[in-house]
């Protein structure tokens, strides 16, 4: 039997014949690997170290091992992490919807409407009119609404749980009133003078790419910084301020008590 090798002689020397001597040590099946002699053979080095089969084999198995954990703890972190915001509803293209074009009833102020809010929702509104309206009157293209509509605007499922009837009309006849951060668009002033506005999506380089029209992302008008002399936030909406100028009195009414009851057509304003 090969007798033990003294650790400071691995420590200090190595020699390729004690080399020899530790590895076939380890490779013999009559031979108990002493725990020394295996902290002694690792200790050598990847300059020094004989690499047999069995240590690469364990190098292999360990490295896979810790691959098969890292996998594991991104998997688990990926599945803690906090959904990003609107995540579950990304931006979607406007929904593609037939709407019949409608003759112009009256160019409305807010003043003809606003004395028919307060009776005009004890009762006998007609829902049906009210959902349809939402879609002929465009709001579905911009606007999501329960579960159909667009996200190119403001949700509107939980409009009245934040407006009275007064002041949902206001907002839908003036929508420059307030305008969010989130829905904003720019104006561009170019150098012979003419503007052009929409939703800004890039100004990478000084090169604008805007969206010029707010039911189809895919509107994209590209300006080079040498035509542009100015360019800001718009106080303008995006939303036009006339969408309720094709309906009847009793077809706005219908429209708020809609929006108002949140879609429920057993709310009282439908008795």
């Amino acid at each position: 039997m090969i007798g033990k090798i003294k650790r400071r002689d691995v420590r200090q020397n190595i020699s390729q014949h004690n080399q020899n001597l530790l590895v076939s040590q380890k490779n013999s099946s009559s031979y108990q690997w002493q725990s020394i002699l295996k902290t002694d053979y690792y200790y050598m080095g990847p300059k020094n170290r004989v690499w047999d089969s069995y240590y690469l084999t364990r190098m292999l198995d360990r490295l896979f091992g810790i691959i098969v954990i890292l996998a594991l703890s991104n998997l688990m972190l990926r599945a803690q992490a906090p959904m990003p915001k609107n995540a579950a509803n990304p931006p979607e293209k406007s929904p593609s919807i037939s709407v019949t074009p409608r003759p112009l009833v009256k160019a409305w102020k807010i003043l003809d409407l606003e004395g028919l809010l307060g009776a005009g929702f004890e009762g006998g509104r007609q829902y049906d009119n009210g959902r349809n309206l939402f879609q002929q009157a465009t709001c579905i293209k911009c606007h999501r609404f329960n579960e159909t509509g667009s996200t190119a605007g403001p949700a509107l499922t939980k409009v009245a749980l934040k407006y009275g009837p007064l002041e949902l009309l206001t907002h839908v006849m003036e929508p420059s009133k307030e305008v969010s951060e989130i829905y904003q668009q720019h104006e561009v002033i170019l150098k012979d003078g003419s503007t052009i506005l929409g939703r800004l999506v890039s100004s990478k380089g000084g090169r604008v790419i805007l969206n010029i029209d707010i039911q189809d992302r895919d509107a994209l008008k590209v300006i080079e910084p040498k035509f542009i002399k100015s360019m800001g936030p718009s106080k303008i909406s995006l939303m036009p301020s006339n969408l309720l100028n094709t309906l009847h009195e009793n077809d706005i009414l219908d429209l708020l008590a809609y929006l108002l009851a949140k879609g429920d057509p057993t709310d009282p304003m439908f008795k």
